[in-house]
């Protein structure tokens, strides 16, 4: 890294710690909306080992005065991830029937690309579109999903914070990949051979790679509506919990999840979670809440899946002849 990448990563670091420290990780008090009382309930476990997996009931996933519910995504014109379409998708809830669209072709090769600092491309070109529905008539949008990681991020400040944080929206963060905040670990996954009733290996390093966590997913979550809390890293180094400004002692234990695991696909032989983690006034269990109750056909929730889909056709209509190209290599 050069001198010049080392003061941009230095800068971007900061701001998302203030970032973090302006983020607040919990159901604020002043949410238009309801949330259900009704607690996930907690599952006997499986192995000495892994994670407390929780189920929540999907018939109480009920939101009072939640009426508009809006998602976020960027297509790319190919693989170099320099050109796209990002779309603002606004849904009526608990329909989820799409109200308004709003699209704009972008450039993002002016600013770098670099590892975990994925919300300095992206969080503006969102709050523009945010910006354009609020001066066109609306309709006002109450819960917010963004494509990418909120809290589960190495500074507490994916692209979900730092949208939720500059918009003030409740804002919740949906990966549809697990991105490890873990070192590695040489650790051997427990044998399940010595108990024929387990239904599949438990790596013990489950938190360190995508493969380790697609297991242990595939162990512990075996109906839609299961989900584990996803731990952070231990303190010290750059993935480590910062004090903010809406912390308690509390929020720093281990057991203060930043994101969970969450088995949100309707079909029966659905395996792989998606990744929830808050964004911004909004506690991981309402954000599992509102991920499963706006969850339709996939497994992403439907706000996130309309701009995707959106975005994709956007992408096929500006560029045909080059996505014609790349559908033919795949």
């Amino acid at each position: 890294m050069n001198s010049l990448d080392a003061d941009l990563v230095a800068g971007w670091t900061a701001k998302q710690r203030r970032q973090a420290s302006l983020a607040v990780f919990r159901d604020s008090s002043d949410l238009s909306f309801a949330v259900p009382a009704v607690p996930a309930r907690a599952l006997p476990p499986l192995y000495p080992d892994a994670p407390p997996v929780y189920r929540e009931e999907l018939n109480e996933l009920h939101f009072e005065g939640l009426e508009v519910v809006a998602g976020l995504d960027i297509s790319f014109r190919d693989g170099s991830g320099d050109e796209g379409i990002a779309v603002l998708a606004v849904l009526s809830f608990p329909s989820l029937k799409l109200l308004r669209t709003l699209s704009r072709r972008v450039s993002l090769s002016s600013t770098p690309y670099i590892h975990s600092f994925l919300s300095f491309r992206e969080s503006d070109i969102y709050i523009s579109l945010l910006d354009e529905l609020r001066a066109t008539g609306g309709p006002e949008v109450q819960v917010l999903f963004v494509d990418g990681n909120g809290r589960w991020h190495p500074r507490e400040a994916g692209s979900a914070v730092a949208v939720g944080v500059k918009s003030g929206l409740p804002t919740v963060g949906i990966a549809k990949e697990y991105h490890p905040l873990h070192p590695s670990s040489s650790s051997s996954s427990a044998d399940p051979a010595t108990n024929s009733a387990l239904p599949a290996p438990f790596p013990s390093n489950y938190l360190s790679s995508q493969k380790s966590m697609r297991k242990a997913c595939h162990a512990l979550l075996q109906h839609r509506g299961d989900w584990f809390g996803l731990r952070p890293p231990e303190p010290g180094g750059d993935a480590s919990p910062r004090p903010s400004a809406n912390s308690s002692a509390a929020s720093q234990r281990r057991d203060d999840y930043w994101g969970a695991a969450l088995l949100s696909s309707p079909s029966r032989s659905a395996r792989n979670p998606i990744i929830v983690s808050p964004g911004h006034r909004l506690s991981l269990q309402t954000c599992v809440k509102l991920a499963l109750a706006c969850t339709g056909e996939g497994k992403v929730p439907e706000p996130v899946r309309q701009a995707d889909l959106v975005g994709r056709e956007l992408v096929r209509q500006t560029w045909p002849k080059e996505t014609a190209v790349n559908e033919h290599k795949a």
